[in-house]
């Protein structure tokens, strides 16, 4: 046997799927929120010096009536 295999996920109802995801969430809140568990101690604008992971992929051609925002510019330009 593969020490590495993943077992296939159990089937469960989506009323049982849906519950346990409000649950958890529910319960993470409650953490955050009362028990004093913090999840995030800061949060930095500027990134980080060491890049994990980036991924860019090549667009062949401009797109058709594509709105984009500029950063740097904080308003709407259309995609020229």
């Amino acid at each position: 046997m593969n020490p590495y295999a993943v077992p296939n996920p159990i089937p469960r109802s989506r009323l049982r799927l849906w519950a346990g995801r409000h649950w958890h969430t529910l319960k993470r809140r409650w953490q955050w929120q009362f028990a004093g568990i913090p999840f995030a101690r800061q949060q930095r604008l500027e990134p980080l010096p060491v890049v994990i992971a980036s991924h860019k992929s090549v667009l062949m051609r401009q797109l058709k009536d594509v709105w984009k925002i500029p950063i740097s510019m904080g308003c709407w330009k259309k995609n020229t």
